[in-house]
C-alpha cells in the first residue's frame, strides 16, 4: 500500500512538473514575442468575428519561420498560425478549439483548459 502511494504521488509530481514547465516557456514566449502577434491575431479574428476586448493570447511556438499562437477569451479559445515571409508574419490558418457556443468543443490546447480562462 505505502508503494502504491508512493508511485502515486510520484506521477502526480511528474504531471505538474510537466505541466508547470509548459505553461512557464508558454509565458517566456509570450513575454518575449507575444506583441509580434497581438495585432495580426486582432486583425485576422476580427474578420472573422470573433475578437473580443478582453481577450489575451499565448505564443505557444515560436522559430525563425514559424510560429503558433493561442487566443482566448471568456467566450472562445483559437489556434492561431503565422508562417514568415519576406521579414514579416503571415497569418496561415486558425482552429477553433472551443466556444461557449458548443460549436467547437473537440479539442483543448496544452497545458489550458477552458475553464481556467478568465
Amino acid at each position: 500500500m505505502k508503494k502504491f502511494l508512493w508511485i502515486v504521488i510520484g506521477i502526480c509530481v511528474i504531471f505538474a512538473a510537466v505541466w508547470g514547465g509548459t505553461a512557464l516557456k508558454n509565458q517566456y514566449l509570450t513575454h518575449k514575442h507575444g506583441d509580434e502577434f497581438t495585432d495580426h491575431a486582432k486583425l485576422e479574428l476580427q474578420h472573422m468575428g470573433a475578437w473580443d476586448s478582453a481577450s489575451d493570447l499565448r505564443v505557444l511556438r515560436y522559430s525563425d519561420s514559424e510560429a503558433v499562437v493561442y487566443y482566448f477569451s471568456k467566450d472562445s479559445g483559437e489556434k492561431i498560425s503565422f508562417v514568415e515571409k519576406d521579414g514579416q508574419w503571415k497569418y496561415d490558418e486558425t482552429l477553433a478549439l472551443w466556444s461557449s457556443q458548443g460549436s467547437a468543443d473537440d479539442y483543448f490546447i496544452w497545458p489550458y483548459f477552458k475553464h481556467f480562462v478568465p
